[in-house]
């Protein structure tokens, strides 16, 4: 069965859960046992499997499901770089250099030369 027929749910349910397996794993392995019990701990961790887990599974099963091939879905996730750091730059004043910025016109620039010479 292939994701974009599977369920949306069901692939993040999948995903999530491997992703406690290894963290598990590893904190068992280096011998860490230091969790912060607070509403900002489970508020991180429901931001991180719902939005960004959740939110990026979505949206790729979303994109597959609306015919776009898999080469398509891959080359816009190479605006993930990108997009984080205009993000950080509005939500938490984070700095862009000059370099950084010529980085990601090069980069939209590519992801839009892949996606038109794919249609």
């Amino acid at each position: 069965m292939s994701i974009s027929s599977s369920d949306i749910f069901s692939s993040m349910a999948v995903q999530n859960l491997a992703a406690s397996v290894v963290s598990c794993g590893f904190m068992l392995f280096l011998g860490e046992s230091l969790f912060v019990v607070g509403w900002q701990s489970f508020a991180l961790v429901a931001w991180g499997i719902l939005v960004l887990s959740g939110g990026g599974v979505f949206l790729m099963v979303s994109l597959l499901r609306k015919s776009r091939r898999a080469s398509q879905v891959s080359a816009m996730l190479l605006l993930a770089p990108p997009l984080a750091a205009v993000e950080s730059y509005f939500l938490f004043s984070e700095s862009m250099t000059t370099i950084q910025i010529v980085g990601f016109i090069i980069t939209i620039a590519g992801v839009y030369l892949s996606l038109a010479k794919a249609n």
